[in-house]
């Protein structure tokens, strides 16, 4: 029972302990709480195969975590003075029954904002949030990250260190800060799910377990904040929308499926019709996000309907995506949507006026837009976009629609 127990626990609580300690003694406390959790649960694997699952296994974890930092305290001068009177004001925690829920969910709301301030960059915001909030190792951060371990646990020191010069506490921004922090906020979440839904770094590129993670700590500033950001809700509408069409996107080998190609039996109606209430809810007001035009287009997406009018609203939700927040990307999605409106050579006509960078999702696109008039030109777009490709599975995928080309 504890082989799987312990895993179990280590994801769903490794966060809540790590973030119990830093609200009492700090955001400079950060690795050192994380170590003090990792190491509880050594104690766990090496206590519970001999001696028992104890009957509130999570209540130990919490006990045994507490006396641990109280062991480095005294061990420690930096600590000993602050720490102790800190330490010794926590609840008192027994085995079989303990009650610092509501501390415990203020303390990982408030590691939120800490793990995702913009003094530390984008990459090592999710480093971050993946080791701290979602209770990852470091061998799995290096390997979402195709790295090793030395270069993340530099990345850490660094963000935690800048943390430090920022003068960060474990606290929410005032009403006046926490307006501006929002956003940012939830860019790192978003990038955190977007990892997991298309990820250009992991082997198996689609990872549902960092998009679930990403939709829970989304679902803590949603219970929060309800409707105070209505894009709070328009980003938990598009993860929502997003992770309908999940099971879809691989086959029974793991190879990936197109979206043209996905079994709509797959996709999962609870999550459609979670995103689509979401984001009614979040259609207040007269101003809209980037979340409310993604979470509407990915909305068209789970419309199995092949109608050009679907693909006209498409085309128009870029236009205006494009607009707020230009990127090579979302371009490269529009001409997607403007060849399915108005047809492949449009398309390439448009595409000509751009100077867009080499990648495999460019040459991809041009192989698509080429496959009827230029089969040849189509065939050489999909080889240099298996080039660029990042992962076996993305050059396998587009090897298979070489091969179907030489078939035909």
């Amino acid at each position: 029972m504890e082989a799987a127990l312990i895993p179990h626990l280590f994801r769903t609580e490794f966060a809540k302990i790590s973030a119990l300690l830093c609200n009492k003694f700090g955001v400079e406390f950060m690795a050192d709480a994380d170590d003090i959790t990792s190491d509880t649960f050594v104690a766990a694997l090496e206590s519970w195969p001999y001696n028992g699952v104890p009957d509130n296994p999570a209540g130990w974890l919490y006990k045994v975590a507490i006396n641990k930092a109280l062991n480095l305290i005294n061990r420690n001068k930096h600590w000993k003075e602050k720490g102790r009177a800190v330490l010794m004001a926590l609840p008192q925690v027994d085995e079989r029954e303990h009650d610092l829920s509501q501390l415990i969910k203020d303390s990982q709301l408030q590691m939120i904002f800490v793990c995702c301030h913009p003094c530390n960059p984008p990459e090592a915001q999710i480093a971050l949030a993946l080791r701290t909030l979602c209770g990852f190792g470091i061998d799995e951060i290096a390997t979402a990250f195709l790295t090793n371990k030395e270069v993340i646990n530099k990345r850490l020191y660094r963000a935690r260190l800048q943390l430090r010069e920022a003068g960060q506490h474990l606290a929410l921004p005032d009403d006046a800060a926490l307006a501006s922090r929002i956003d940012n906020v939830l860019t790192t979440l978003y990038l955190l799910y977007s990892e997991g839904y298309y990820s250009e770094h992991h082997p198996d590129v689609i990872r549902e377990d960092l998009c679930r993670e990403a939709m829970r700590l989304t679902q803590m500033l949603l219970a929060t904040f309800n409707d105070l950001y209505p894009q709070v809700k328009a980003l938990m509408a598009l993860m929502h929308f997003q992770f309908a069409r999940i099971k879809a996107r691989t086959g029974r080998m793991g190879e990936l499926i197109l979206y043209k190609d996905q079994d709509t039996r797959q996709w999962d109606p609870f999550h459609i019709s979670e995103g689509s209430r979401l984001l009614h809810e979040s259609s207040t007001g007269d101003t809209y996000s980037r979340f409310h035009l993604e979470a509407t287009i990915a909305a068209m997406y789970c419309q199995p309907d092949p109608s050009p009018a679907k693909w006209t609203t498409i085309l128009h939700l870029y236009d205006l995506l494009y607009q707020l927040m230009p990127s090579d990307l979302i371009l490269l999605n529009k001409m997607y949507a403007y060849a399915l409106v108005h047809g492949n050579d449009a398309a390439l006509l448009q595409l000509s006026h751009y100077n867009i960078p080499d990648s495999q999702f460019k040459w991809a696109l041009l192989g698509n837009l080429y496959l009827y008039s230029d089969e040849t030109k189509s065939i050489d777009c999909f080889q240099k976009a298996i080039k660029l490709a990042k992962t076996d599975k993305e050059k396998r995928l587009l090897d298979s629609i070489i091969k179907d080309l030489y078939s035909i």
